[in-house]
């Protein structure tokens, strides 16, 4: 199921290697950590958000990112 995730993260490493070697990457890895924690950070928000809704029993619609 996440198989175009692993091949874009596959990708963009081999391509930064090839183009800027192991120094640019290196000086990348802080840009794409971060990019991960905030994703982590954006879906513990979310998960919050739904559950004080759903605990305060507050109307709210689930919705659909991905179709499976």
């Amino acid at each position: 199921m996440s198989w175009l995730s692993i091949f874009i993260g596959w990708a963009v490493k081999g391509l930064t290697v090839r183009f800027g070697g192991s120094a640019l990457l290196r000086a990348a890895k802080p840009f794409f950590l971060g990019l991960i924690a905030g994703e982590v950070l954006i879906i513990m928000v979310w998960a919050l958000l739904g559950a004080t809704f759903a605990f305060t029993g507050q109307p709210y619609m689930k919705v659909e990112l991905q179709p499976f």
